[in-house]
């Protein structure tokens, strides 16, 4: 990050252990530099309700599995 900073990436995903997953963000062809995507406070809401809901998800369905 101290290289390119954070609006370099669109997503960044560190779901599996010792796996980082970047989505650059779209680059300006005039300056060569990353466009910035402006983020809320909702949208780190809605990310967050993803994560959660899909961890809930997987282990309601390994609970099921199990049975």
């Amino acid at each position: 990050m101290p290289r390119v900073g954070w609006d370099a990436y669109k997503t960044i995903n560190i779901k599996y252990t010792n796996q980082v997953v970047c989505e650059r963000n779209k680059v300006d062809s005039t300056y060569k530099r990353a466009v910035p995507v402006l983020r809320t406070p909702a949208d780190s809401i809605k990310s967050s309700r993803k994560v959660v809901d899909s961890i809930v998800k997987n282990e309601i369905l390994k609970q099921i599995g199990n049975n």
